[in-house]
């Protein structure tokens, strides 16, 4: 293994999806980012703040994920998700999903 298996990170994800939706879609990540040499609860902490359908706690969640000082937030859930971030944080990489044109129009 890598660099990766010698250094612990901390990421966070805030997103508009409920905890069983996102759990399916986090399966399918888990194996890749054990071939880079991270395994949660060894070298990655991985804080999930769920906003259950609502995204008016997404500014709030992605709050408190910028207080946890996680190494870079996944803003998963359309431009709410990824505003909510960017206003929470000026310094931790936001990492965006499902996004395309419509964030280029937000100057993202």
């Amino acid at each position: 293994m890598g660099a990766a298996a010698e250094e612990s990170h901390s990421d966070g994800i805030s997103t508009t999806f409920d905890t069983a939706t996102h759990s399916k879609r986090f399966d399918g990540i888990r194996p890749a980012l054990r071939e880079l040499g991270y395994i949660e609860g060894q070298n990655i902490v991985i804080e999930r703040r769920y906003g259950e359908g609502k995204s008016d706690r997404l500014p709030q969640l992605a709050a408190e994920l910028a207080r946890l000082k996680v190494d870079i937030v996944v803003a998963a859930g359309g431009t709410t998700a990824v505003l909510a971030a960017k206003n929470a944080t000026g310094t931790i990489s936001i990492v965006m999903t499902g996004q395309g044109e419509i964030l280029s129009k937000q100057g993202l």
